[in-house]
């Protein structure tokens, strides 16, 4: 013979609860899903209208990766061609530069 005392029901109520609170959330955080990826798709779409680029931006100019592209393909070396354009270090010097207070930013 078990004996069912308050604290037990009110337990299984409780649990009850929790388990209905959770089934709402987890349905609240699936609508919420759902509105940030069709807001997303629209906001992809229209910066694709308007031709909105993604991505970092190339370390080389345009005419740079031309020059590039042509000494690669006259059998020049990948090594060679990286190390006469120094992107990297190109741009820690610059930005040496500006802090230095070169370039009119004194």
């Amino acid at each position: 013979m078990q004996q069912r005392t308050v604290s037990s029901e009110s337990r299984s109520l409780s649990d009850n609860v929790r388990w209905t609170f959770f089934a709402i959330l987890g349905v609240a955080a699936k609508l919420e899903h759902r509105r940030i990826v069709e807001r997303t798709a629209r906001g992809r779409a229209d910066a694709k209208a308007k031709d909105v680029k993604y991505g970092r931006k190339p370390k080389l100019a345009t005419h740079q990766q031309r020059e590039a592209q042509s000494r690669l393909a006259a059998g020049e070396t990948q090594r060679s061609v990286a190390r006469s354009f120094h992107p990297l270090e190109r741009c820690r010097l610059s930005t040496a530069h500006t802090q230095s207070g070169r370039f009119g930013m004194e």
